[in-house]
């Protein structure tokens, strides 16, 4: 008897019908084959435990070792805290004064004047869009 062969559509390759998992409620296989199914699941639990359970100081000290510069360092730890920030549903608060903007972090704690590379309300837009995909893991 000869496998039925079946595409996956993360690696993009022809695998054998054991090679993916069987859906019983539609009865039919799911398209992900199981090596691209665990590596998702293991990606997205790797990304919740960055997310949640580890500090600044973890974060500076773990690529501070690798021999990263201290500008390098400081942008990876505040992009982890951006994204905790906008999964927990706590968005940076902006506000506009005059002829500055200022960002306060709820996550880091962290309140500075910055300059955006366009205005405040398309910057608030473009978060907003990020945070409705992000909710939805579609990036």
């Amino acid at each position: 008897m000869n496998p039925k062969l079946f595409f996956c559509r993360k690696c993009n390759q022809h695998k054998e019908d054991s090679e993916f998992w069987f859906d019983k409620r539609r009865g039919t296989i799911r398209t992900p084959c199981k090596d691209c199914s665990n590596s998702q699941k293991r990606h997205v639990r790797a990304l919740n435990y960055l997310q949640n359970k580890v500090t600044k100081s973890d974060i500076i000290n773990h690529y501070g070792a690798k021999g990263l510069s201290d500008e390098a360092v400081e942008f990876i730890s505040d992009a982890i805290l951006l994204n905790r920030t906008i999964k927990s549903f706590n968005k940076p608060l902006i506000k506009n004064f005059d002829n500055f903007v200022v960002l306060f972090c709820p996550a880091c704690g962290n309140f500075n004047k910055i300059n955006l590379p366009c205005e405040i309300e398309r910057m608030i837009q473009l978060m907003n869009n990020y945070q409705e995909l992000h909710i939805k893991h579609e990036i």
